[in-house]
């Protein structure tokens, strides 16, 4: 989950920057690279922007083997993790903030 958020906090709106705008996340591409990332590993999962943040939740069952003979046939584990997009050299520039709720474009 962490690897995939990080992956979709990295999908910032190039366009937006290069005509001079701030730097913002691209919210549809930034959920798909966290997918995309989530397909690569065989797993599947939730990816959700809010404002600059990238929240990725997978869930992965195993069958178990020895656990079975005493009636726990499956295990799953849950995790969920964020990301933000940050920009600058050797620290995060301001960004402007982006109401709950609200797209970030």
């Amino acid at each position: 989950a962490e690897q995939a958020a990080r992956a979709g906090a990295d999908a910032l709106a190039r366009d937006d920057a290069q005509r001079g705008g701030p730097l913002r996340l691209d919210s549809a591409a930034a959920r798909a690279a966290a997918e995309r990332y989530l397909a690569t590993t065989g797993h599947s999962g939730t990816a959700t922007v809010l404002g600059q943040t990238v929240t990725v939740s997978v869930t992965v069952t195993r069958k178990t083997a020895i656990l079975s003979a005493f009636g726990i046939d499956d295990l799953s584990a849950t995790s969920t993790a964020s990301a933000r997009g940050l920009t600058g050299i050797d620290h995060e520039e301001d960004l402007t903030p982006i109401p709950a709720g609200k797209d970030s474009r």
